[in-house]
């Protein structure tokens, strides 16, 4: 058994977020964020997020009904489940509960934050556990969220987005132009937009591009 030669923590019951390593500690045992754990009464199962694996929610999506489970991330990939209101956060959460059950949403807004486990034997819900597993399946593209305006740091896209295109994954900072997924970025919307407005676009240029004209074109135009 992997976990047992390794010597993970056999329980998690308080831990500690330290939001400027990026780190998490329990048990005597430290990790990096992001993190998801599955937690049963005799052992601590840690996994974590690499270029190599699956994201975590696709992970967590593969969590039987009643497993427990505590997710680390940042909020606004937990939010569109079970804290909307924290759909465009990009600061820490922790996520705990189980899949079929309970689950809560907590916003890690100290330095050093402190939490515990809580793990409540519900009654399990098997249309709730087959939806959280199907919104934890929804590919970044086809995630919306509602905001006045394209947030290129969060995953999806505002409401009144139909589709995009030619966008790399979501960075801390923002999202670059990726000519290996398309030629160029498309962002379609699903009713016409008004004959006036204005568009504003922050962006900052790389290598070649650098100090070059860019050309916007707002349908035929």
């Amino acid at each position: 058994d992997i976990i047992r030669l390794w010597k993970f923590p056999k329980e998690m019951k308080e831990f500690t977020i330290d939001q400027q390593k990026n780190m998490i500690a329990f048990s005597g045992s430290h990790f990096r964020l992001p993190l998801l754990l599955r937690v049963s009464d005799k052992r601590v199962e840690p996994l974590p997020e690499s270029e190599y694996s699956a994201p975590l929610r696709f992970q967590l999506a593969d969590f039987a009904p009643r497993d427990n489970f505590v997710w680390v991330d940042r909020c606004y990939k937990m939010a569109q489940l079970w804290a909307p209101e924290l759909a465009l956060s990009t600061d820490w959460c922790v996520s705990q509960g189980q899949l079929g059950g309970q689950q809560i949403v907590q916003h890690v807004d100290k330095t050093m934050w402190k939490g515990k486990t809580a793990f409540k034997d519900t009654v399990i819900d098997m249309a709730r556990y087959k939806s959280n597993v199907d919104t934890l399946k929804i590919v970044d593209n086809d995630i919306r969220y509602k905001a006045d305006s394209f947030i290129f740091n969060v995953a999806g896209a505002p409401e009144e987005v139909k589709q995009f295109s030619g966008i790399s994954r979501p960075e801390s900072w923002g999202r670059w132009s990726n000519a290996q997924l398309g030629d160029e970025v498309k962002i379609e919307y699903k009713h016409p937009l008004p004959k006036k407005f204005d568009l504003v676009i922050t962006a900052k240029a790389y290598g070649n591009n650098a100090s070059r004209p860019i050309p916007v074109r707002v349908g035929n135009e």
